[in-house]
C-alpha cells in the first residue's frame, strides 16, 4: 500500500503541474503514472488474497476511476498537442508572411539586375 500512496502522490503532483501550465511532458507523466498505478491495482486485486471483501470492492472502484482518468488524460493530451501545433504553425506563417512583405523590394532589384546582364 505504500507504493500505491507514493504513486498517487506523484501522479497528482504531475497532473496538477502539467494541467496548470499546459505542459505536455508533465501531462504525459501523469498518464504514465496513472497506467502504472492501474497495473499495480490489477496486480493487487488478482494476486493478493483479500481478507475483507470491502477492500476488493474499493480497489475495483479505484481502478475504474483511474482508467477513466487515463482515458481522459490521453484525449486531453491529444487536444493540447494539436492546439499547440496549430499555434506554432500560425506563428511560423505570420513570420513568413512578414518576411515576404519586407523582401519584395529586394527581389525587384535583383530581377532588374538580372535583366541588365
Amino acid at each position: 500500500q505504500v507504493l500505491s500512496a507514493v504513486l498517487e502522490y506523484l501522479r497528482l503532483v504531475e497532473g496538477i503541474r502539467g494541467n496548470s501550465v499546459e505542459n505536455v511532458p508533465k501531462l504525459s507523466a501523469f498518464g504514465l503514472l496513472s497506467f502504472l498505478q492501474a497495473c499495480y491495482l490489477v496486480g493487487c486485486i488478482t494476486l493478493l488474497p483479500q481478507l475483507l471483501p470491502l477492500i476488493q470492492i474499493v480497489d475495483w472502484v479505484l481502478l475504474v476511476f483511474i482508467a477513466a482518468e487515463f482515458l481522459f488524460s490521453g484525449r486531453t493530451l491529444h487536444r493540447l498537442v494539436t492546439r499547440q501545433t496549430a499555434s506554432f504553425f500560425r506563428v511560423v506563417q505570420n513570420e513568413y508572411s512578414r518576411v515576404q512583405s519586407e523582401d519584395p523590394e529586394e527581389d525587384d532589384s535583383k530581377e532588374e539586375h538580372d535583366k541588365e546582364d
